[in-house]
């Protein structure tokens, strides 16, 4: 058993998945197939050399050698400087020598089944008809009979072997090793110059290469049945047999072209799909910004144009490949047309049965050889492509490691560096340090405005980026805290750990250095607590508190915080600050923390100031403050930070931001990630339940409802001309029939029946398979759009409990098995079902005692399938539902590979992926086994029935088998083992395929698993299209209840209160007080238990979603990015000028250039910081203009001089909207119209914000208790001056005027 490494098996038996539900490990380590893994994990990889059983995990183990082996074909590839769309097969080679024994083995058997099948089972058919003529013994007969049967189990026998080793043995070892490599890159690949993303490579490549592989492994087979094909007609009818040569070189002509044609379109193939499913992934990933700005229409709209032009692709692309597959449908018709007419033509007339239907019965076997060859050319070239993209993922450039600091006095030095964006990230910035040197115990800040390289420069510390010139030293052993919080699908303990051992002490530490413990308290299984992928259950606060526990866990000798305090309230900012502090000076250890809150300036023993890419200030605060009292008063950054360094060192007084209670106390309240609005304690089961896997039998009205989407009709125009086919070809063999049991005048008119009746099938068989991929089309079309849109119909709430994986691998794998494969496996199983069904009918009809044997075999072949299906698709749903966490896993691999880099944890993503795809890979191989399994049962029966229409047939004479018709039942009885092996075949991928189909259907709404939000438009929404809507913005709650869901307490409880037009209000409280709930309401992302919401006296429940959500407007807290440029991201639908994003952009500060930059790859990379998008949001927002606006705490990552410009933005381009604002820093809304203080999900105090402030009873007191007098001072202060200049206004006549919203 393999299963060494760290988070691999020994002892540890059972491991959690993404959702936390245990689940059982596989026997071998899939995962590690073919790459050394050793030096990424930092352990010894002989646990991975041991030799498993391929059904554990669908391959062999491959040691250390091996690895190393394939290691270095993949780097003599580059080495020698092959061109990079060449790397596909060269991989594909690097792949194939470790194994090549095996996979010999798995080629001579294809072929030893290609032999038997044309030479051997068909000389002794020849043979029988015959010695039946002639009279022969009955012994002789028999023993004909039996050698045939045994022929034909044997033939079976080769398949199985040769598709086991081909199809599923090695290629699922292939795959393992593509997996071990994409992993052992996905730590190390610079994503700046985008690429393929990984992603896309689980969700569709590797899928589709299993997809494609049970064809790829009948290529052998299919050459070998052609070439000996060839041979055997030539012995049978001479000379001119090889008529068929001519027929088939000419169709193999056709064939090759056709195939050209599909290879030519297979890369615009590639990139529509992937446009497509990058496109519903954006949609996933923005799915808050989706709800809040009712971008449901567009994204609709946008994905189906992306389909829409995928389908243009890949109709040609079907068409195209299936007029190949037409031309092998042809071919045995057309061979024996011509060469039979040659041959009776030189014969004038004359005929002998056996050589013309053992002819027949070899070109109708061959007929699979004429299209699994090209067919299998084509696929090829696909599994080339699918490895020239990882190829080329492989290929990308890497990240260098930091040379590490030497002094033991230093944590890091920088002499003359030198940064810059590379060109295709969008954007040009650089960033200069000409000396820095940070000593080991210094606590450092680094401040600076939005944009100046703060991110940047920590970047560089970590190896995200690279100096161009200059010299770069750093501690290796650091932590780090991203600015944008990196939540893996997982527990808490997993995501602070990230595969590192647990220890209890450093643990318990670093949960407190992050003021985390209380937190754990108040969930239902603390560390444990299951938070789901991007934290669902966690408040952004919480989310970037988990990050602070996560870099000082194990406590690193440098720590780097990147704007960690920016998400939490200033109690609790500065609690870790006191923390920081403390582990700084006793540990001795150095910490670099990115601040915008400058109070804490003078407790850092160091501050870097950054100001438009350059280090323009550093040195101790106490120096730094005397060097700047000559500074310029200009409003530069200098100055701003001038004035901070000079005010009183006192906490409560130097601090602007206020605190919403002790951090001791109390557990965030930052703007909840989850939709709920408060942090709650989630039973793991309850957050991500296990992946519902169907059992048994394809659910009711799956079929069903495909065939709707395709139209029954048309289904039935379908069936009815591959009837019209099959009858026809039934009506040529009995016209050959009695072509050979005639002569003269009468066998030339039998000739001409036979060639006329042959040749009418093949343009009804043709119409049927065209007509076939054109409906299949539209239904893939319909079923692709009824999916989205239920899935962008879904409540907020259900994205945090779906992963991602599972809505993409829907979108992205199922949907490439019902384009690609499932109109295929259609056609095959119409092609051999009407094929196998007239041979059994024909024999029956010509030897009617058969009927009995007939129908009893073939009972028996239903039954064997019929349990074997069950099984194999229930297998099939596990490797299916497998994709998505790999799929997930992958995707937060790129995502938290930074993190992952920093804290020399690239194991954890690594051995999560081994596991994962243990899962899938252990499932298919299974499915794939078992499927062997139905193609030798199938053999086997039909096989008994073969021979017993043999031995009726020899033996039973003149008396039950017309002479004439002889031929025609021995011919149909004994090709009938082919046929229905390939029936049984094709039945078994059918049934496999529609697990897809199923998967899809689960997204649809007939199956109510996906839940729906309120409709989107209403009769109600008619009267209020043309209108302005909300023309003054008075916003009215009339006791308004709600509750996240049935069972749940109230989250809102009878809340009323009234802003009349143009009043700004806050929404202050306690966690749990019920303020983001206000939001919650507003938007209708939860509908209402009692009460009503009212804009402008209209009760919002009447109102589709999408009128209500597009008149109002929220700035988030986290901002969406989208890909594209800053055109996009502000006007992502394209519903304004330039000129008019250009202004929103100059408005909120953000530089010109901005409007065509692209700020985001198709990786989502992005070089913006945190403040500039939330800068973005905001001018997102100045577009729609909205007479109510609704704030998160929009300002909560941006420096304060940035805050304070922003605010005057706010307070300027929105004087005129009525503002609600859910406030975490007093500082910021004191000046504010009104307040609401919320606690228990009351509204406890309503009024101005001066009024409330003199209460000495109530929330807010005690809430401004924690804050101190200074503080309280300072706030009053700004309320009151705020109090006086509305008195002014209202005494100013013009001020009703100026209050007034405008029209429209």
């Amino acid at each position: 058993r393999g299963g060494g490494g760290r988070g691999g098996g020994g002892e540890d038996s059972v491991r959690r998945g993404g959702n936390g539900e245990p689940m059982a490990r596989p026997a071998v380590r899939g995962g590690d197939f073919g790459w050394n893994l050793a030096a990424d994990r930092g352990v010894s990889a002989a646990g991975d050399r041991g030799v498993g059983h391929p059904a554990a995990a669908g391959g062999v183990s491959v040691d250390e050698e091996l690895a190393d082996e394939m290691g270095k074909a993949w780097e003599g590839v580059v080495a020698h400087g092959k061109k990079r769309e060449n790397k596909g097969a060269a991989l594909i080679g690097a792949y194939l020598r470790p194994v090549r024994g095996t996979f010999a083995i798995g080629i001579a058997a294809s072929a030893a089944q290609g032999l038997l099948g044309t030479v051997g089972r068909f000389l002794v058919l020849r043979q029988l008809i015959l010695d039946v003529g002639r009279g022969a013994s009955a012994s002789w007969l028999v023993t004909l009979a039996m050698v045939f049967f045994l022929i034909a189990l044997l033939e079976g026998f080769c398949a199985v072997l040769s598709r086991q080793i081909l199809a599923a043995i090695l290629m699922h070892a292939f795959i393992a090793r593509s997996n071990a490599l994409l992993m052992r890159k996905v730590g190390r690949i610079d994503r700046r110059e985008g690429g393929i993303p990984l992603s896309a490579i689980y969700a569709g490549d590797l899928p589709r290469l299993l997809g494609i592989v049970k064809y790829l492994s009948m290529f052998t087979c299919g050459l070998v049945s052609l070439l000996a094909g060839v041979v055997v007609v030539t012995y049978f009818l001479g000379a001119l047999g090889l008529v068929s040569l001519g027929a088939m070189l000419l169709v193999l002509g056709l064939q090759r072209y056709f195939s050209a044609r599909a290879n030519a379109l297979e890369p615009a193939l590639f990139a529509a799909r992937d446009a497509r499913v990058k496109a519903v992934e954006q949609a996933v990933k923005a799915i808050k910004a989706v709800k809040f700005y009712a971008w449901e229409d567009q994204f609709f709209a946008l994905v189906g144009a992306k389909r829409a032009a995928q389908l243009a692709v890949l109709l040609k692309y079907r068409l195209v490949l299936l007029a190949s597959v037409a031309m092998g449908k042809i071919f045995p018709i057309l061979a024996a047309v011509l060469t039979l007419l040659a041959v009776g033509l030189s014969r004038h007339g004359d005929l002998e049965a056996g050589d013309a239907f053992a002819a027949l019965a070899v070109f109708q076997t061959i007929r699979v050889g004429m299209i699994m060859l090209p067919l299998s050319i084509v696929l090829f070239h696909t599994a080339v492509n699918v490895h020239d993209r990882i190829a080329s993922y492989l290929d990308e450039p890497e990240l260098e490691p930091v040379p590490s600091e030497d002094s033991r006095d230093l944590a890091l030095t920088m002499r003359g560096v030198r940064a810059a964006l590379a060109p295709q990230e969008g954007t040009t910035f650089s960033l200069a340090v000409d000396r820095l040197e940070i000593a080991r115990g210094t606590l450092a800040a680094v401040v600076g405005p939005v944009g100046s390289g703060k991110t940047f420069w920590t970047h560089l510390l970590l190896g995200a980026r690279a100096p161009t010139a200059g010299r770069l030293t750093c501690e290796p052993f650091l932590g780090y805290a991203p600015q944008e919080p990196f939540v893996a699908s997982g527990t808490i303990r997993d995501n602070v750990l990230l595969g590192r051992p647990y220890d209890p002490a450093e643990f318990d530490a670093a949960l407190r250095l992050a003021a985390f413990e209380r937190d754990l308290e108040t969930l239902s299984h603390g560390a444990d607590t299951v938070v789901g992928e991007r934290g669902t259950t966690l408040s952004g606060g919480q989310q970037a508190r988990l990050q602070i526990a996560r870099a000082a866990y194990g406590s690193p000798k440098l720590l780097v915080l990147d704007a960690s305090l920016a998400a939490v309230d200033a109690a609790v900012a500065r609690d870790i600050f006191d923390n920081l502090r403390a582990w700084v000076d006793r540990t001795g250890h150095a910490a670099v923390l990115v601040l915008s809150q400058l109070h804490f300036l003078r407790r850092c023993d160091h501050v870097l100031c950054f100001d438009n890419g350059a280090l323009v200030a550093s040195d101790a605060p106490r120096r730094l403050a005397d060097r700047l009292a000559d500074a310029d008063a200009s409003d530069d950054y200098l100055s701003f930070l001038r004035r901070a360094l000079a005010e009183p060192d006192d906490d409560a007084l130097g601090s602007p931001d206020d605190a919403l209670g002790p951090a001791a106390a109390r557990v965030e309240d930052e703007a909840p990630a989850s939709s709920s609005g408060k942090p709650r304690a989630v039973e793991p089961k309850q957050l991500v339940a296990r992946e519902k896997v169907h059992r048994g039998g394809i659910q009711s009205g799956v079929i069903g409802a495909w065939a709707r989407g395709v139209g029954y009709w048309r289904l039935g125009l379908v069936v009815g001309l591959f009837g019209a086919a099959v009858a026809l070809l039934f009506a040529s063999d009995v016209a050959l029939a009695s072509w050979t049991a005639t002569d003269g005048r009468r066998a030339r008119r039998w000739m001409w029946t036979y060639a006329t009746l042959a040749l009418l099938h093949l343009p009804v068989l043709i119409a049927g398979v065209m007509l076939l991929v054109v409906y299949c089309a539209r239904g893939g079309k319909n079923l692709h759009g009824a999916a989205l849109a239920t899935v962008l119909g879904a409540p907020n709430g259900w994205f945090e409990t779906e992963p991602s994986g599972r809505i993409l691998s829907r979108f992205a794998s199922d949907t490439d098995v019902v384009d690609l494969e499932w109109a295929n496996q259609v056609d095959a199983l119409l092609t051999m079902g009407s094929m196998f069904l007239m041979l059994v009918l024909a024999v029956s009809i010509i030897v009617p005692v058969l009927l009995p044997v007939n129908a009893l075999a073939t009972l028996g072949l239903v039954a064997t399938l019929r349990v074997i299906n069950v099984a194999n698709r229930d297998v099939k749903r596990i490797a299916n539902h497998a994709v998505s966490p790999c799929v997930t896993n992958a995707t937060e691999a790129e995502a938290g590979q930074l993190v992952a880099r920093a804290h020399r944890c690239l194991s954890f993503h690594v051995d999560r992926q081994r596991g994962h795809m243990d899962d899938a890979l252990a499932a298919s191989f299974a499915s794939s086994s078992v499927g062997q399994a139905a193609y030798a049962s199938a053999t086997a029966w039909c096989s008994l029935m073969a021979l017993a229409t043999s031995l009726v047939t020899v033996l039973a004479g003149d008396a039950l088998v017309p002479p004439r018709l002889a031929p025609v039942a021995l011919t149909y009885g004994l090709v009938s083992p082919y046929f229905a092996s390939m029936l049984a075949e094709m039945t078994l991928q059918i049934s496999l395929l529609a697990t897809s189909l199923e998967r899809l259907f689960e997204y649809l709404p007939e199956f109510r698993l996906v839940p729906a939000e309120a409709p989107r438009h209403t009769p109600a929404d008619d009267a209020l299209r043309d209108s302005s809507w909300p023309a003054r913005g008075k916003l009215e709650f009339r006791k308004a209840s709600l509750r996240y869901r049935p069972g749940l307490p109230l989250a809102l409880r009878a809340a009323s209160f009234t802003l009349d037009p143009g009043e700004t209000c806050a929404v202050v409280g306690r966690t749990g007080a019920g303020k983001s709930t206000i939001l919650v309401s507003l938007f209708r992302l939860v509908e209402l238990s009692a009460g009503a919401v009212l804009v402008d006296d209209l009760d919002v429940s009447k109102l589709g979603l999408g009128l209500l959500r597009r008149r109002l407007c929220l700035i988030p807290q986290d901002a969406v990015l989208l890909r594209g440029t800053g055109k996009t991201n502000a006007d992502p639908f394209d519903e304004f000028s330039d000129d008019a994003v250009a202004r929103a952009l100059a408005v909120v500060g953000l530089p010109p250039a901005f409007l065509h930059q692209h700020l985001v790859t198709d990786n989502d990379a992005s070089t913006l910081s945190t403040g500039e998008r939330q800068l973005l949001a905001l001018a997102r927002c100045l577009l729609r203009r909205s007479a109510v606006v609704a704030l998160d705490e929009a300002t909560a990552h941006v420096d304060a001089r940035t805050d304070a410009a922003v605010q005057r933005v706010i307070a300027t381009e929105f004087r005129h909207s009525t503002r609600i604002a859910i406030a975490h820093r007093l500082h910021t809304v004191a000046a504010y119209d009104k307040m609401i203080v919320m606690d228990d999900g009351a509204v406890a105090q309503f009024g101005r914000p001066l009024d409330l402030m003199q209460q000495p009873e109530g929330p807010l007191a005690r809430i401004l208790a924690a804050l101190g007098d200074a503080a309280v001072a300072d706030l009053r202060r700004i309320a009151e001056q705020a109090a006086n200049h509305a008195l002014s206004d209202l005494a100013t006549p013009s001020s009703d005027a100026q209050r007034t919203p405008p029209q429209g």
